[in-house]
Parts: C-alpha cells; sequence; structure tokens
C-alpha cells in the first residue's frame, strides 16, 4: 500500500503519528524562529532562507551569570551546503558584519546573551551548527550541534551551556 506523502518546508512527512509529531517539531521551530526574527523582516527578503544563532549560559545552582562567565566566547562552526568560497553577511547583535567563507564553513563567536542572525541564502540551504566544547572549564551544553534547513521564517537555533563548578569532569568520554 502506497502511503501519501505532504510536505512542510525542509520535511517530507508521512501520514501518521510520525506526522504529527514532525509537524508539531517543525510548526514549533517555524513559530519559534519567526518571533525571533520578525524585528528583521524588511521588504525583499521574505524568499531569502535565515536562521538565529542564540547563546545562552545558565547556572547549574539558578544563580544568576557572573561578568565572568558572561565575557566567556564559545566557538561556533557553521557549515553551509552548497555556499561557494567567498563571504558572507550575518547580524552580529544586530551590527552587520562580513565572515569569510571557505568550502562552505565559517567560525563566529558569541558569549551570553548574544545572537547571529545569517540570512541572505537560498531557500532549502542545508547548515549544519557545532558549538565548541568547553566541559574541561565547567560548561555542559545542553546540545553541542543542531542542523537544518534555511527558511523564509527563519529557526532559532538556541544553544545553552549549563555551568556546573563541582562537576565530576571524569565521567566525560571526550572534550
Amino acid at each position: 500500500m502506497k502511503q501519501k506523502q505532504f510536505s512542510v518546508p525542509g520535511y517530507y512527512i508521512r501520514r501518521g503519528v510520525c506526522a504529527l509529531l514532525a509537524l508539531l517539531f517543525a510548526a514549533g521551530a517555524l513559530v519559534s524562529g519567526t518571533m525571533a526574527l520578525q524585528t528583521y523582516a524588511q521588504d525583499g527578503i521574505e524568499n531569502e532562507g535565515r536562521f538565529l544563532i542564540e547563546k545562552t549560559v545558565e547556572n547549574a545552582d539558578g544563580s544568576a551569570v557572573t561578568a565572568e562567565q558572561a565575557e566567556r566566547q564559545f566557538e561556533f562552526t557553521v557549515k553551509l551546503k552548497g555556499i561557494a568560497d567567498g563571504t558572507i553577511d550575518l547580524l552580529l547583535n544586530d551590527e552587520l558584519q562580513s565572515f569569510p567563507v571557505t568550502d562552505g564553513v565559517f567560525v563566529i563567536h558569541l558569549r551570553h546573551g548574544e545572537q547571529a542572525m545569517v540570512f541572505g541564502l537560498p531557500m532549502g540551504v542545508g547548515y549544519a551548527v557545532e558549538m565548541s566544547a568547553q566541559a574541561a572549564y565547567g560548561y555542559f551544553p545542553l546540545l553541542r550541534a543542531m542542523s537544518g534547513y534555511a527558511i523564509s521564517g527563519g529557526v532559532s537555533l538556541p544553544f545553552v551551556s549549563v555551568f556546573h563548578p563541582l562537576a565530576d569532569l571524569s565521567l566525560l568520554s571526550r572534550d
């Protein structure tokens, strides 16, 4: 029996429970990304792909982030499928900046509370974003890497690291 398929930008989904879960996930990502990026909407860019990388640090004990923690930089390696060498423009904390791209890869650095919006991409371009490990300093990511496809509404990629100064580093298999 042949199942019917339908699509959401970046997804091909089969009918059934898995399809419902996938649709709910996709809708949540679309709504989240759209809300985070709506302040950047301008005429003429509705048909371009974009995504937003956000960095947050939290303390395991629930205390406020210290000045030292707020200044720690986290490195993000961004890979874009099918993007030629050259430069790419980003909004880094609402400031337009250019970054060199080699083999579809570029690197940015973000601190707690900072964000970078990648925009102007062809619709459907695949991306993978990976944050550097900082476990040796007591920072443990909830997610270390995310991937997907650039869509017009934008997608928000929240990278959260939890700081735990007394963490047992012997439990880590690698850093």
